[in-house]
């Protein structure tokens, strides 16, 4: 049996990531036809995990607004109403087992996926968490009679600010400092528990201090499969570490089948698969940088050159933190609870910055890294190393290899965004930049896409006109990147490198913002694009009597999709392959109209939106063009000669 439940449990999590059900038995017969039988054993785990992974998932409404708070995150909580789970924000921080009544409307989970951001609502419905509601207000009906009320009480000495920065320590809701990592995987914890087993001799010991802050202050699915893994090496210690391994992987993704999606499951994995696998002694250090490296580009689509350094420091200092805040709540000491803040905060600070790169790694450039590593772990030479560095090297620049030119619709909401991108990272410029009043637009959404395609500079952007959902997020955007060049008058719009725009009826003033918007058309890769701002149909009548004969491939449709806007006559003349309609789900405008839509359907123009698909983006090398959405649809688009 040596290894054998560990090339299971990898197997396993490759089946669990697959999208679909009939892919999943496909595999399933496949490897029972190749290996003739299957232990039943496996045969058993296979099935359960595939019935529990790919089972539908509604989207219910809680028929009820009274409810028990099952976690708590930052600005909001987890509550179980009467057996369906939501989302509650709030600034309020609960206790587990508090019962509470919340006023306000739920709302089902927005189903749009994204390229590039993190999706909060694919998050929600894996954890079965099927609707979100915003308190208006929220009472409690019934105190928490667990045991982690006494901590809570303990929190609520300190004043506000003290108290916050507990719940940070403690629940890990500390999603955008330098900490995250360790706490989304309990490695702090994992130390805490080594630290505990050195000094007393004893794993019972240290299962018993990781049961006690459960049980003190939550068991979140990180201390869930730390105890999992800890408990296998307790039940089964004359198994090879690999069988160990295994075991605890199988049973976590029985118990937790999103988990092959969390980076508290793949991180503390993929370190103990590393040192498993190595048949000679890597560096901590080392080892740090092999992992860290692809897990951070392609989850956060940055990696910093000196963070698996930094990495190994702040487990140590937030290890130590979180023992030192613990006793100060336990025994309540102000005065030393006020020093370790401002210590974490001074720590923090020296997160470096400078040799951060941007980019998300492709899947050649992946498979690439994995094999390099692979080789070197296998045995140390110094052509292994040589070709360790090739791979590491192809992971971090994998931008720079991307041979598509590529424009994106960002999903801004109700606004619009557009970046095109030139081949092997030749340059990239923005038409538009959307801002909002309620929240940070281009660090929420354009950000995720510049670190993805890995600009730190954009070279032009294009501001079609003033309107807030247009041009409201350049600042914002300033802060974020690099802006060369900023263009705001239609009679100033420059080509870009190998990019012609003709700035269409440019000399003309309707005497309007959205008619006087920047209208472009451009030929990008080896399709016509044009994109119209926010004009109305009045422009439109006039540009047809100026260009009889304008064609174009893809039309992003002019103001969201209003029946201002795209007349019977204008897409007639224009007759697009594609039409891509930027607009926010549930606008209070009502975009895009159904008399639009309508037009779109009777010309046979096919039709991509935002609120429904999320991020649009369409690729082109030479003559081969092909568009994929955010909810995962693609097509290939054919160059129709006109």
């Amino acid at each position: 049996m040596n290894g054998r439940w560990l090339y299971l449990a990898l197997s396993l999590m490759i089946i669990v990531s697959i999208p679909h059900w009939l892919l999943f038995y496909g595999l399933l017969i496949i490897w029972q036809l190749k290996y003739r039988r299957l232990p039943i054993t496996a045969l058993i785990v296979l099935l359960i995990i595939g019935f529990i992974t790919h089972q539908p998932k509604p989207n219910l409404l809680p028929q009820t607004k009274n409810g028990v708070v099952e976690s708590i995150r930052n600005g909001y909580l987890i509550v179980d109403f009467d057996s369906v789970k939501a989302i509650v924000y709030t600034d309020e921080v609960l206790p587990k087992g508090t019962m509470i009544s919340v006023n306000g409307e739920f709302q089902t989970l927005d189903n749009t996926a994204s390229l590039y951001a993190f999706n909060f609502d694919s998050w929600c419905r894996a954890r079965g968490i099927t609707a979100s509601i915003n308190a208006k207000s929220l009472n409690i009906l019934k105190p928490s009679s667990s045991i982690q009320r006494f901590f809570f009480q303990r929190l609520n000495n300190f004043d506000e600010e003290l108290r916050n920065w507990c719940f940070k320590v403690f629940y890990g809701v500390r999603e955008q400092d330098a900490f995250y990592l360790i706490s989304a995987s309990a490695l702090h914890l994992s130390f805490i528990m080594q630290l505990i087993e050195k000094m007393t001799k004893s794993k019972t010991a240290a299962a018993a201090f990781l049961i006690f802050y459960g049980i003190f202050i939550y068991f979140s699915f990180a201390i869930c499969r730390l105890l999992i893994f800890t408990a296998v090496r307790q039940v089964f210690p004359d198994s090879s570490s690999k069988d160990r391994l295994g075991i605890a992987m199988i049973l976590t993704l029985l118990l937790f089948p999103y988990a092959v999606y969390e980076l508290s499951f793949i991180l503390p994995v993929s370190f103990t698969l590393l040192s498993i696998f190595s048949c000679h002694k890597i560096s901590k250090l080392l080892s740090s940088w092999l992992v860290l490296m692809p897990v951070q580009l392609l989850s956060f689509y940055e990696f910093n050159l000196l963070s698996p350094l930094f990495f190994l420091f702040y487990r140590v200092w937030y290890s130590i933190n979180l023992l030192l805040t613990l006793v100060c709540v336990l025994f309540p000491t102000h005065w030393l609870l006020i020093f370790l803040r401002m210590t974490d905060q001074a720590v923090q600070q020296l997160q470096p910055t400078l040799f951060t790169l941007w980019g998300k790694p492709s899947t050649l450039a992946l498979l690439i890294y994995l094999i390099c590593v692979i080789a070197y772990i296998s045995k140390a030479s110094i052509k292994h190393a040589q070709w360790l560095l090739c791979g590491m090297l192809v992971l971090n620049f994998s931008p720079y290899l991307e041979p598509f030119t590529t424009i994106t619709y960002i999903n801004v909401g109700q606004g619009d965004s557009i970046l095109i991108t030139l081949p092997f990272h030749g340059g990239a410029m923005m038409i538009d930049a959307a801002g909002s009043l309620y929240t940070n637009i281009p660090e929420r959404k354009i950000l995720p896409v510049l670190k993805a395609k890995g600009y730190k500079t954009i070279d032009q952007l294009i501001l079609t006109h003033a309107d807030k959902d247009h041009a409201g997020g350049l600042q914002e955007l300033a802060d974020l990147v690099v802006i060369k060049r900023v263009i705001t008058d239609k009679q100033a719009v420059m080509d870009y490198k190998n990019i012609e725009f003709i700035s269409l009826l440019a000399e003309n003033d309707f005497g309007n913002e959205n008619d006087n918007s920047i209208v472009l058309l451009s030929r990008i890769g080896a399709l016509d694009y044009l994109f119209t701002g926010d004009a109305s149909q009045a422009f439109e009548n006039q540009l047809l009597s100026v260009y009889p004969n304008i064609k174009c491939d893809v039309l992003k449709v002019g103001h969201h999709g209003s029946n201002s806007s795209s007349s019977a006559l204008f897409l007639q003349t224009l007759r697009p392959r594609i039409a891509v309609i930027s607009a926010g789900r549930n606008n209070r405008y009502g975009h895009p109209h159904d008399e639009v839509l309508a037009r779109l359907a009777d010309y046979q123009i096919k039709c991509f939106r935002t609120d429904l698909q999320g991020d649009i983006e369409i690729k082109s090398f030479l003559n081969f063009n092909f568009i994929i959405t955010g909810s995962r649809e693609f097509g290939i688009i054919n160059k129709v000669i006109r």
